[in-house]
């Protein structure tokens, strides 16, 4: 009984002490494998300081500011503008500038600050992405009336920065406090986005006009510039507002007010701005010096229901756009041009293309009908 009780304690004892070795060696033994990063090792790489959408390590990554949500500054947050897929960031205009470092994000010449996320023509893209937001077939950046050129290269036009102006810039942000986008028929909303307006831009004076005026010679009286020996840009013969140098330029009658007759006086037809004259039915011809401006075959200066000899302020189907800029003038289902300057369908002495309520059922309905009959 002795002889194995000492053999079982024997073995008991060698075991403990092999274990205790073998757990000693293990301890002492380095960590040789590899650790890889991970959202779920390093719980760091996760954290996102600016709260863009974007973790910190993606923002290195991408080149935009982990402590900043908009890097550009163009109003657009960065997680916004990278999209779902931070490997593959969006870059609408394939310029080489991912859009959450691209100040104009759709290159239409506007930047992307001023267009914002509204969709104003309801195609489904967004105006910071879409050339022509109010789709009227005229880029934002030509209706915007932006220069178009960056100088100082610190991605704001030169039309609207402070240092290309030398204008007030109480909030810091680089841009003209007082600027304002042209509104050609003062509607309060901006033309870019106002599908009832457009623009058939026109270069400013240049060439030889430009070149005689600087050097102070004379025009003679047989060119529409009056004949002087001393040279002034702010010659205005038809006190009309706009100089003569630049009707010169756009084609109007720098000795008349109204060059086409049409009972628009030119400083109205030509707009805020006459490096940018109007052009509403976009034609090729500006409204100055069209006779039908919208187009609808009705002569602008015929279209004056209330016979007070200016059609400015005829506006039948009042939707703020004037007759004679207005392709419907009573706003019913039919254009002016379809419904013709004759007819008066329902004989109450008002012409179908001013009187919404004509007695013509157009329906869809009644048109399919009348289609198949």
């Amino acid at each position: 009984m002795i002889i194995k009780a000492t053999i079982h304690t024997f073995i008991l004892t060698t075991l403990f002490l092999s274990t205790l070795t073998l757990f000693n060696i293990v301890k002492a033994t380095p960590d040789k494998s590899v650790h890889l990063p991970s959202f779920a090792t390093h719980p760091q790489d996760s954290a996102d300081f600016d709260n863009d959408g974007l973790t910190d390590q993606q923002e290195e990554l991408l080149g935009t500011e982990r402590y900043l949500a908009d890097t550009d500054g163009d109003g657009i947050n960065d997680g916004i503008e990278v999209g779902d897929n931070p490997l593959e960031p969006h870059n609408h205009d394939n310029d080489n500038r991912i859009d959450a470092l691209d100040s104009d994000d759709d290159n239409d010449g506007l930047p992307t600050l001023f267009e914002t996320q509204q969709d104003s023509d309801h195609d489904g893209i967004p105006n910071y992405l879409d050339t022509d937001s109010d789709n009227d077939g005229v880029l934002d950046g030509e209706e915007s009336g932006m220069a178009q050129t960056d100088t100082d290269h610190d991605g704001i036009d030169d039309l609207v920065d402070v240092d290309s102006t030398e204008s007030k810039d109480k909030n810091g942000d680089g841009i003209v406090d007082t600027f304002q986008f042209p509104d050609q028929n003062k509607n309060g909303i901006p033309d870019f986005i106002d599908s009832s307006t457009q623009y058939a831009k026109v270069k400013m004076p240049s060439d030889n006009i430009l070149a005689e005026l600087a050097n102070n010679e004379v025009i003679e009286e047989s060119s529409s510039y009056q004949s002087t020996n001393k040279t002034d840009l702010s010659v205005d013969q038809d006190h009309d507002g706009i100089p003569d140098f630049i009707e010169i330029k756009i084609g109007t009658n720098p000795k008349n007010r109204d060059s086409d007759n049409d009972l628009v006086p030119d400083a109205i037809e030509i707009g805020l701005i006459p490096e940018y004259p109007q052009d509403t039915d976009h034609d090729g011809i500006i409204d100055a010096l069209d006779d039908d401006d919208d187009n609808d075959t009705i002569l602008t200066r015929n279209e004056d229901p209330n016979r007070d000899g200016t059609p400015v302020n005829d506006d039948i189907d009042n939707d703020g756009i004037p007759n004679y800029l207005d392709a419907n003038d009573d706003g019913d289902m039919t254009t002016t041009k379809d419904e013709g300057s004759t007819l008066d369908t329902d004989g109450d002495g008002v012409l179908d293309y001013l009187d919404k309520d004509d007695g013509v059922d157009r329906s869809s309905t009644a048109l399919k009908k009348t289609n198949n009959s």
